[in-house]
């Protein structure tokens, strides 16, 4: 990618219209966007061919083209220094910079398997599956087992490699370890080109709700958001559900942060609104009541929320790791500067002896010949030698501004790495800052509500109320009452209205002597479940005929005088002496008459 043909890209990045999403990569430090490293062709390589067909994919070469690339992008939305980063589509509408974490492979990855459940997370999102390839067939597999925390599953198809099972190709951010077990023969969709399968998903929208959970009953959720007023659970991936605060705590000054933490599994009661739209509500749900199972997400698989199994939290990756660069081609070592040896200059000759005037001179002897000048061979020797060393010395200046080149390079990649971090540092102090107010909110809180009381006030229980009231019945009455202002959200206070025709028998009052206060409210609430003709629907009540006998076939107990018949509800499930409501039903009217212990029959 080029400096020229980057306004094209970042033009597709930020079209509205796009479906498909866009993969950048980028190279380890600054690089002539002439000269990409292989390890990042073979990347991008890599990338094409296991997501090519759902996610484009681009090379952004560090230093001026991935400068100029952030330039175009708004805040946030950069990507250089060997960093890839999945481009969703829409980030205009929705620029919460989260949907697109900065990802860089890791040891022994040609690509980075996470940027790819990205990609696949973001196709999925924006319904660029939907158009299945044309080698994709529909057969089944057997789970033989999971890579990379359950991003990824291996799935035997009866070909010589496995399937792979992609985690965001089925539910965005959760492992597949939640959603399949080891072992176990899933239907799917099988892509023959890319070996990639895809697990069947039956819908879930809110039918299948309140097919899967019936009204009242207990189930699982996963907390998925958490707001001052709000939290947003899911029973499933598909389904998000927003619950207020009034319906999760009675308290108004509770802090929600303080009672749910995003990624937790936790226990919640179905309703069942009028409306028909899907609801939720943790208030009143109670330790040992019974909980209906999670569904599955996929056909085949188990269960997707076990309690105790919680999601980790979110990883936020950064740009700021030790820089990596690409290095210098290496010159050639100079050549060595020590100059050639040379032949020792030859001596002058004598001088000549002075002429004598007598006897006549003997024949002059040959005049001497002048040293020669130097030769044009030395001379060519001594040019060579200055040469030599002014090469020398050139070749060490280049080296020193290369040198230098590169560490400018180092320092300005260093002091954008650091410009990221300072910024990601200022979120991170923001947060801490909200934390800190919440938790100096809460001590506010507990301080105001401590304050003046040296001593905690005890909580008035049934039995002090008991006083304030002439007789039983109408203290009973009072009781079942506030029971049902309790249990009964205000929405459907009409549509499970307490009925005045009730009866409490002449026993009842006296059977609830034996139980302490925590005790006596399940009880109370066990009333107003069948004085509102809701616990036939609650499977922890588990509502059935009192009979004569130990069988099935057994004769119901019948009360002779009116034709009454007795019926028995659970208050307690799973603990020891487990009690139950005993209560006669004579046409749609209710006799309370005693709570008992699990093996006491009498009516």
């Amino acid at each position: 990618m080029t400096e020229g043909s980057l306004p094209e890209l970042a033009k597709a990045i930020l079209d509205p219209e796009r479906r498909t999403p866009i993969v950048v990569v980028t190279t380890p430090g600054y690089t002539d966007p002439a000269h990409i490293p292989q390890a990042t062709l073979d990347e991008a390589e890599e990338l094409f061919r296991v997501a090519g067909d759902i996610a484009d994919v681009a090379i952004v070469a560090t230093g001026k083209v991935s400068f100029a690339f952030e330039a175009l992008l708004p805040d946030h939305w950069h990507v250089f220094n060997g960093f890839c980063r999945s481009y969703p589509t829409g980030i205009l509408a929705d620029p919460d910079i989260r949907r697109s974490p900065l990802r860089r492979r890791g040891r022994g990855e040609v690509a980075s398997e996470r940027v790819v459940n990205d990609a696949f997370g973001h196709a999925h999102a924006s319904g660029a599956l939907d158009r299945k390839p044309p080698a994709t067939i529909a057969t089944t597999g057997t789970v033989r087992g999971f890579l990379a925390d359950g991003a990824q599953a291996l799935i035997d198809v009866g070909t010589t490699w496995p399937a792979i099972a992609w985690q965001d190709l089925t539910a965005p951010g959760i492992p597949l370890q939640w959603l399949i077990e080891e072992g176990a023969t899933v239907p799917g969709e099988l892509d023959r080109d890319r070996n990639r399968f895809v697990l069947q998903k039956p819908p879930f929208t809110a039918a299948e709700f309140h097919a899967a959970f019936p009204h009242g009953a207990v189930t699982l959720a996963l907390v998925d958001r958490v707001s001052a007023s709000s939290a947003v659970l899911r029973v499933h991936p598909a389904l998000a559900i927003t619950v207020d605060r009034a319906e999760i705590t009675s308290n108004p000054h509770d802090v929600l942060d303080l009672f749910l933490v995003e990624g937790e599994v936790v226990r919640v009661r179905v309703v069942h609104l009028s409306t028909g739209a899907p609801h939720l509500r943790l208030i009143d749900v109670d330790d040992d009541e019974p909980v209906i199972p999670a569904v599955s997400i996929v056909r085949g698989g188990a269960p997707w929320l076990r309690e105790g199994r919680h999601l980790p939290s979110a990883e936020h990756p950064t740009a700021a790791e030790p820089l990596r660069h690409v290095e210098a081609e290496p010159t050639s070592p100079p050549p060595d500067p020590t100059p050639v040896e040379t032949a020792p200059p030859t001596p002058p000759p004598p001088p000549s002896p002075p002429p004598t005037p007598s006897p006549p001179p003997p024949p002059s002897p040959p005049t001497p010949t002048p040293a020669p000048p130097p030769s044009t061979r030395s001379i060519v020797r001594d040019m060579s030698m200055t040469i030599t060393a002014l090469t020398s010395d050139n070749d060490r200046l280049r080296h020193a501004a290369a040198a230098s080149d590169l560490l400018r390079q180092e320092l300005d990649l260093t002091r954008r790495t650091l410009r990221d971090t300072r910024a990601e540092l200022g979120d991170a102090t923001a947060r801490l800052g909200t934390l800190r107010e919440l938790h100096k909110k809460a001590v506010e809180e507990l301080r105001r509500a401590r304050k003046g009381q040296p001593a905690p006030t005890p909580v008035a229980g049934p039995r002090d109320r008991r006083d304030d009231w002439p007789d039983d019945e109408l203290w009973l009455r009072e009781e079942i009452r506030l029971a049902w202002v309790q249990r009964v959200q205000a929405a459907e206070k009409a549509a499970f209205a307490l009925p005045d025709d009730y009866v409490i028998g002449p026993r009842f009052a006296a059977s609830l002597d034996a139980l302490d206060d925590g005790q006596f409210d399940k009880a109370m609430k066990t009333v107003v479940d069948v004085l509102t003709d809701r616990a036939k629907d609650i499977p922890g009540r588990d509502l059935h005929r009192l009979r004569t006998g130990d069988g099935g076939g057994d004769a119901a107990v019948v009360r002779p005088e009116d034709g009454a018949s007795c019926w028995r509800a659970a208050i307690e499930i799973k603990s020891s002496s487990a009690r139950r409501l005993h209560f006669w039903l004579v046409g749609s009217r209710v006799e309370l008459s005693r709570v008992v212990l699990h093996d006491d029959m009498e009516p």
